[in-house]
Parts: C-alpha cells; sequence; structure tokens
C-alpha cells in the first residue's frame, strides 16, 4: 500500500507529459504559418510577374515582334504583341515557389481605351498535418496600349 501512495504522489516527469502535449499543437500552427506565407508569398509574385508581363506586352519590346518598313526613305517601324514571347517573359518574371503555373496574354487592339491584359493561375499544394489541401491562385493585370 505504501508504494502505491508513494508511487501516485511522485510529481517527476510532469513538466515532459505536459511538453509532449501542447507541443504537437505547437508544431502543427508553426508549419502552418510557414506554409500559409509560401502561399502568399506565390501569390505576391503570380501578380507582380502578370503586371510586369503586362506592362511588357505594351511598352517594352522583348514581348513584341518588330516590323520595320522603309518606304520613300522613310522608315516607319510597329510593334505588335508576341503571345510566346510574352509568355516566356511571364515565366522568367516569376520568381515564387516551385508550382506550375500557366499565362494567358490578350492583346488589347488599337482602339481608344483598350488594354493588354496577361492572366496567370496555378496550384499550390499547402502541406498540413492533416493532409494536402490544393490551392488555386489567380492573377490578372491590364496595362494601357501605348499608341
Amino acid at each position: 500500500m505504501w508504494r502505491r501512495a508513494k508511487f501516485c504522489s511522485d510529481e517527476r516527469g510532469t513538466t515532459a507529459v505536459e511538453f509532449a502535449m501542447v507541443v504537437s499543437v505547437l508544431l502543427a500552427l508553426t508549419l502552418g504559418a510557414i506554409n500559409m506565407s509560401l502561399v502568399l508569398f506565390a501569390q505576391s509574385a503570380l501578380h507582380f510577374a502578370v503586371d510586369d508581363a503586362a506592362r511588357c506586352m505594351s511598352v517594352k519590346t522583348a514581348c513584341n515582334n518588330t516590323t520595320t518598313v522603309t518606304v520613300n526613305g522613310v522608315t516607319t517601324t510597329t510593334s505588335t504583341p508576341a503571345n510566346d514571347k510574352t509568355i516566356t517573359y511571364a515565366k522568367a518574371s516569376y520568381q515564387g515557389p516551385n508550382i506550375a503555373i500557366s499565362f494567358t496574354p490578350t492583346a488589347g487592339g488599337a482602339t481608344p481605351g483598350a488594354c493588354n491584359k496577361v492572366t496567370g493561375s496555378g496550384t499550390f499544394d499547402l502541406n498540413a498535418v492533416v493532409g494536402d489541401f490544393p490551392i488555386t491562385l489567380n492573377a490578372q493585370a491590364c496595362y494601357p496600349v501605348s499608341s
């Protein structure tokens, strides 16, 4: 009887037991916060890449096919947006986590108020403690056509 009373009143090791109960929840919260930070970083990087690609279609020569025509000694250069160059430029501009992203450029044309639009989307697999959750990331940017 005396041994059982001594065993039940012994408090050595209670700190280790409490730590074991709390550490799993703390670890899950910490890893969840890190993964959510990666999702927000990927969304921000996608938005930057789409915005930069839309601007590239409008003002930069890296995303355009340039045609130079000389008539009667007058040289005229025209630029038209090229989808393949814009997609390559957008993929190079994306600096986020390694996820599969697709970009879709749409040329605005020559009408007043038109804009060159680029849309990007991808899926980020959020690794949570209880399972994986796919999160779809979308971004869209429109930049006015330069005249």
